[in-house]
């Protein structure tokens, strides 16, 4: 009996104005599942925007 593989995905994302500093950034892990198709996905912020004084 054969054991199946399991693939895995990271990548980061950077979400902010187009010409500004990145609000949000992020990292994602993906499981490939049969058939190449993406199975799961989690995703972790890494940095944050300060929240704006009051």
């Amino acid at each position: 009996m054969s054991t199946p593989t399991t693939a895995a995905s990271r990548f980061s994302c950077d979400l902010g104005p187009e010409m500004g500093p990145a609000v949000v950034k992020g990292v994602d892990f993906g499981v490939i599942g049969d058939g190449e198709r993406l199975k799961d996905i989690t995703g972790f912020f890494t940095q944050t925007a300060a929240a704006p004084q009051r």
